[in-house]
């Protein structure tokens, strides 16, 4: 059974599920348990990257996930780069989910201008190691 674990901050939309079970084959969606989802969520910006704690979410991915497994990683870029580097070397397989915007600008009040941006999910994208 082919599964996505999610490691990010929002809920799949329903386009993204779609497109995971045609695309990928995905059966199985996990979420991240709740203590691991708010260290996932809450990565400061003013201190160093928190490896104990990433570590936790990798010793996680160690005891679920197979090989061949789909790892939805966005978030900091920092703790992106080191959960997407475990499973390049771990043989998961770690996607983002590309999006195009819209974006709407209306006129407001007191001449103000209101701008709305909408990002629509495009399809699922697998990070990769390049030889330069």
């Amino acid at each position: 059974m082919t599964k996505l674990f999610l490691l990010f901050s929002h809920k799949l939309t329903d386009k993204q599920i779609t497109d995971a079970k045609e695309s990928l084959g995905v059966e199985k969606f996990v979420y991240l348990p709740d203590d691991l989802q708010v260290i996932w969520s809450q990565v400061s910006p003013y201190s160093e990257l928190p490896l104990i704690e990433l570590n936790r979410i990798v010793d996680w991915l160690k005891f679920e996930a197979n090989k061949g497994d789909y790892i939805l990683v966005q978030g900091d870029f920092g703790a992106t780069f080191y959960v997407v580097d475990f499973c390049l070397k771990n043989n998961l397989i770690p996607v983002y989910s590309t999006s195009r915007r819209i974006s709407v600008e209306k006129n407001g009040n007191n001449g103000k201008i209101v701008k709305t941006n909408i990002f629509e999910h495009v399809t699922f994208r697998k990070y990769r190691y390049f030889a330069f």
